[in-house]
């Protein structure tokens, strides 16, 4: 039996435990059809469960989700989707899925939005998936012509391009499809250091295929 996907890999692993279906679901929250499901590949789990998954399975999120038996896939790290970016660029906290962190990062330093807008489209577009430090980056000049979570001075968060500004101090933020902002002296500006397109996509089309009471 090829164990080159994860299904093949989950179905595997509970038979060697000598566990059912429906006692996997209850230890992960899950139906017995639900792990029914994820076991034939009909449905994907959100990554979330997946840890879940791993951790009643007595193996490395790593091997199961991705195969990796090396060093690699036991420093697989996650993080909680922070919020979503919505019309405009403005940021919603909107705390969600578990996901996992690009390679060379950890989770508790990073944090993840999904991109609903077509603000920096096409470089970053709906269904996107960025992530960006946790800390504001003190010298602005280093995020010139760079993407950022920019904080206003008002509280509001919105995604946009960081451009110089001809006011010392401040910036410009610009976007491709979305009013440019002249002269901001920004709270804090968060770059963006990954962009992730198919995670994201994939999380929205699982919640759209998954049929109902399986999740």
């Amino acid at each position: 039996m090829s164990q080159n996907f994860f299904h093949t890999r989950l179905r595997t692993r509970r038979s060697e435990l000598g566990i059912t279906q429906e006692q996997l679901g209850r230890a992960v929250g899950r139906t017995k059809g639900a792990i029914s499901h994820y076991e034939k590949g009909e449905v994907q789990p959100p990554d979330e469960t997946k840890v879940a998954l791993a951790r009643a399975l007595k193996v490395t999120p790593g091997w199961l989700v991705f195969g990796d038996s090396d060093s690699a896939g036991f420093n697989l790290s996650f993080t909680r989707i922070s919020g979503v970016i919505s019309s405009g660029g403005r940021v919603v906290l909107e705390p969600g899925d578990v996901v996992a962190v690009p390679p060379g990062f950890m989770g508790d330093h990073v944090l993840a939005y999904i991109v609903q807008d077509a603000t920096l489209a096409p470089q970053i577009g709906p269904g996107d998936l960025i992530y960006t430090e946790t800390e504001p980056m003190a010298d602005l000049e280093a995020l010139l012509g760079q993407p950022a979570v920019v904080e206003l001075r008002t509280g509001v968060r919105i995604l946009r391009v960081v451009e110089p500004s001809l006011v010392p101090g401040m910036v410009t933020l610009t976007a491709s499809n979305a009013q440019s902002l002249p002269d901001v002296e920004p709270r804090g500006a968060y770059p963006v250091i990954a962009i992730t397109k198919s995670i994201a996509q994939r999380l929205l089309r699982e919640r759209s295929e998954q049929p109902a009471g399986t999740a």
